[in-house]
């Protein structure tokens, strides 16, 4: 990215208006459909905003905040106020998704989020785990993280790296995911568990 449009970024930071804020992105490179509305405090800041799709009625909340290589949201996706999505990885969020507010997608790595899925106030979408680096001198984990079609994370609820949440899928509130959870199933607890 150019002088010019880190300076653009830079300014649409400061912005109180969102059809200016939109115009700022979309200079700097974005694609940026109809109908987006995104709150005065939004930030953006990718390192390849060329590639930032953002589809028509999509909404962003007080405070979100997008920090990433690229971002990639369909059509009617609300992004709840004081998320934060961040990390040196690519975030792809399908049509009618729902991040609720104090959600963070940390993604060091890949994060898929299909069409439908809703995260509750709170959920953390994690990509890396350096827990063993510090404890035991072993390399930093990271892998690629996805929420399948219309699955539902609860309030609080952790998935760790590299889980794959399957289609219609309902993970607890306050559940850690340590491991694949199969389509439609429910599953709650530190680890997490099924239940029928």
């Amino acid at each position: 990215m150019g002088k010019s449009g880190k300076f653009l970024l830079g300014l649409a930071m400061f912005v109180p208006f969102s059809r200016l804020k939109i115009a700022l992105y979309r200079a700097s490179g974005a694609k940026i459909g109809k109908n987006v509305h995104m709150a005065p405090t939004v930030v953006i800041r990718c390192d390849e905003m060329d590639k930032v799709r953002i589809g028509d009625g999509t909404t962003f909340g007080l405070e979100a905040k997008i920090a990433c290589k690229y971002f990639i949201a369909g059509k009617n996706v609300r992004i709840g106020g004081d998320s934060d999505i961040r990390g040196d990885g690519i975030v792809e969020i399908g049509d009618e998704a729902f991040i609720g507010i104090k959600c963070i997608l940390d993604c060091r790595e890949n994060i898929t989020i299909e069409p439908g899925v809703q995260l509750a106030p709170g959920a953390k979408i994690l990509t890396h785990d350096s827990s063993l680096s510090v404890t035991n001198d072993l390399p930093v984990i990271m892998k690629p993280t996805k929420i399948n079609e219309k699955a539902y994370i609860g309030t609080g609820a952790i998935v760790l790296p590299g889980v794959t949440v399957g289609a219609k899928a309902i993970v607890g509130a306050g559940a850690v995911v340590t491991k694949d959870v199969p389509p439609q199933k429910k599953v709650i607890g530190v680890p997490a568990k099924s239940i029928k």
